[in-house]
């Protein structure tokens, strides 16, 4: 199996007419002997003219951030677009929003305390013992206090993803008390290794910047659990994902505005819920000649955590949405102006221009063409309350009267949102490979074995020995 790194995949999106819906058309995977961005842009060519599509009617790329992908110079997209202008490049939005939760999760406290969360999910999991204890832990308290607990153990933050982390860090809250317990118990083992990190992991997780880094970090990965989600779909459309970026992005705006409320309410959750464990929030020594810490000038933990913890975070988050959104493809987003509820953010000659762009893609480019087209597409539009939000949802509408606003919309709805979908792809090698182990006959594996041994012994055979 050839190593993943120097594997390229490839995907082709296109509109399927007969029930309007995004196409996303796996076409193989190609071994690479080198990663430059010249070589994988020669390799795309090369793919696209066995399989016969042509370069002249490529209008959009999508990847991820990797420089040999998304180079302005020698990048794979900008030596593409250098042959097919009308090529648009597109960052992916999902790989874009796990970029922005992870600058914001440059926090010290918020670094360590993720950390610790991935050591006491690996702590319980690496052991059956551990995970039985944590289990009858789970169990007797609910029991207990009359509550049935459906999570019986902690997942594993995802090392890539940072957005799945909310399910982990959700379920760490959930089972924090089961935690507390569990470790505990687990101190007076007589197991020297299980004894002596069961000691480290309780004092870590019983801390007051832990918690109230837990908690902020929770809150704030709420607000783009969903948002990850839809950004992953194949039927997701530019305008649509911006406006939902649009959306969460002035959601944690409002909470950056009314952070006094609303840290206020947080703070005092995270106090009734260290009570339980006997932990009393406080703020760490503050020492005038210290660099490495944040000595800020407070009297009480409310403040000092609010300045340490939960604005940066959220300064963070919103900086980054900003930073990474806002200009994405500013030619073409005019565009977006033909959908119905979005007519008032356009005028007729911003999206004339952008049209004109896909001057050869049009049926009749004369702008008088254009221009009267746009016009009976708005008015047909006059007398309907529930107008549709998505390029999907408006192309049906499109009559053989609007040849040239049809063609708009199937070029702005193919624009590539997200890669996620097709790097998924890896995930099927792994299961390949761990098929092949796992139906692997005895005699196949002898032969194997063989195989080695007599590439070691020619290795050898061939190979000098010095003393």
């Amino acid at each position: 199996m050839t190593d993943i790194s120097t594997i390229e995949q490839m995907t082709v999106y296109k509109i399927c007419r007969s029930c309007w819906i995004i196409r996303e058309d796996f076409v193989g995977f190609v071994e690479m002997n080198s990663t430059t961005g010249l070589a994988i842009k020669n390799s795309i060519l090369d793919k696209l003219k066995d399989i016969r599509l042509s370069i002249n009617n490529l209008r959009g790329q999508g990847y991820d951030g990797g420089a040999n992908m998304s180079g302005k110079n020698n990048g794979a997209q900008a030596l593409i677009q250098n042959e097919q202008p009308l090529d648009f490049y597109t960052h992916c939005f999902s790989h874009s929003l796990n970029l922005c939760l992870s600058k914001a999760c440059n926090i010290p406290s918020i670094i360590n305390m993720l950390g610790i969360v991935s050591c006491v999910a690996t702590f319980f999991s690496a052991s059956a013992k551990r995970a039985d204890k944590l289990k009858s832990v789970i169990e007797a308290g609910t029991t207990s206090n009359s509550e049935q607990s459906k999570k019986m153990k902690l997942k594993k933050l995802c090392e890539t993803r940072w957005v799945e982390r909310h399910d982990a860090l959700i379920t760490f809250k959930s089972l924090y008390i089961y935690l507390v317990h569990a470790l505990e118990d687990l101190q007076n083992d007589t197991n020297p290794e299980t004894s002596c990190k069961a000691t480290l992991y309780l004092n870590s997780i019983m801390k007051s910047d832990f918690l109230v880094s837990l908690e902020v970090t929770v809150t704030g990965f709420s607000y783009t659990l969903q948002l990850s989600i839809s950004l992953q779909s194949k039927q997701q459309d530019l305008s649509k994902a911006l406006s939902d970026i649009m959306v969460v992005r002035c959601a944690l705006g409002e909470l950056r505005e009314n952070a006094d409320v609303n840290f206020k309410k947080m703070f005092k959750d995270i106090v009734e819920f260290s009570a339980k464990v006997d932990v009393e929030i406080s703020m760490p020594r503050v020492c005038g000649r210290q660099t490495h810490r944040v000595n800020i000038n407070v009297t009480n933990p409310e403040t000092y955590f609010k300045i340490l913890v939960y604005l940066p975070f959220l300064d963070y988050i919103i900086q980054a949405l900003h930073t990474r959104f806002d200009d994405r493809l500013s030619d073409v987003m005019p565009l977006e102006g033909l959908i119905p509820s979005n007519f008032s953010f356009y005028d007729d000659d911003s999206i004339l221009k952008a049209a004109m762009i896909y001057e050869k893609d049009l049926t009749y480019c004369d702008s008088s063409c254009l221009r009267a087209e746009l016009h009976m597409w708005r008015c047909q539009w006059y007398n309907y309350y529930d107008k549709p939000q998505s390029v999907i949802d408006t192309l049906p509408h499109c009559t053989n009267l609007l040849p040239n606003i049809q063609v708009l919309f199937r070029l702005f709805a193919t624009l590539p949102i997200t890669s996620a979908t097709p790097e998924r792809s890896f995930s099927t090698l792994k299961r390949l490979k761990s098929y092949l182990r796992s139906t692997m006959t005895e005699e196949r594996q002898a032969n194997t074995d063989r195989t080695k041994l007599d590439k070691v012994d020619n290795n050898l055979s061939g190979s000098a020995v010095f003393n």
